[in-house]
């Protein structure tokens, strides 16, 4: 079983991090780029840029586009669902089906078979996930899908308290 450590830095203007491995080496580093939308950015651990997503400007739910070394290798999409956050993920037919309290997630394969559970760690000032895995050729994309969920959770916050402001600006 494989690990990446996703620990969001405090007061970091767009969005610049850092992600772990087991080991406590670095892994990969993320970088918030100022655009329209969300962009982020993911460099190896020599700084090399392989990957990143971007929020797409028009669409029904939160989409974000993955990109690999410049290529599109898929897209994530938050679904509509009562009670369990979902996401599509438009690669291989992985699926990202959240609990109840939006914390923890787990991702299968298009044979229903679990690639990796996502776990957000709890009390830290600032946002921790922890990936479980087990193929390395997985790792980017995983990291791809937790920057996927917290910037909709980032989102849904924000509207949330935008709308709990307003109301009791109204009163």
């Amino acid at each position: 079983m494989q690990i990446l450590y996703i620990a969001q830095k405090m007061f970091s203007l767009f969005g610049k991090f850092d992600v772990k491995n087991q080991n406590g080496n670095l892994a990969y580093r993320v970088i918030g780029k100022p655009s329209l939308t969300k962009t982020l950015k993911i460099e190896n651990a020599k700084g090399k840029p392989i990957g990143s997503i971007h929020k797409k400007m028009i669409a029904l739910l939160p989409t974000f586009e993955m990109f690999e070394d410049g290529k599109k290798i898929g897209e994530i999409r938050k679904e509509v669902s009562l009670f369990r956050p979902k996401l599509s993920v438009s690669y291989e037919g992985w699926k990202v089906e959240g609990d109840f309290f939006n914390w923890n997630y787990v991702v299968k394969n298009d044979k229903g078979q679990t690639i990796a559970k996502i776990d957000k760690e709890l009390w830290h000032m600032t946002d921790h996930y922890a990936i479980h895995y087990e193929d390395d050729q997985d790792s980017l994309v995983l990291l791809m899908i937790v920057l996927a969920i917290d910037a909709i959770r980032e989102e849904e916050s924000a509207v949330t308290t935008n709308a709990a402001n307003a109301s009791s600006n109204n009163q």
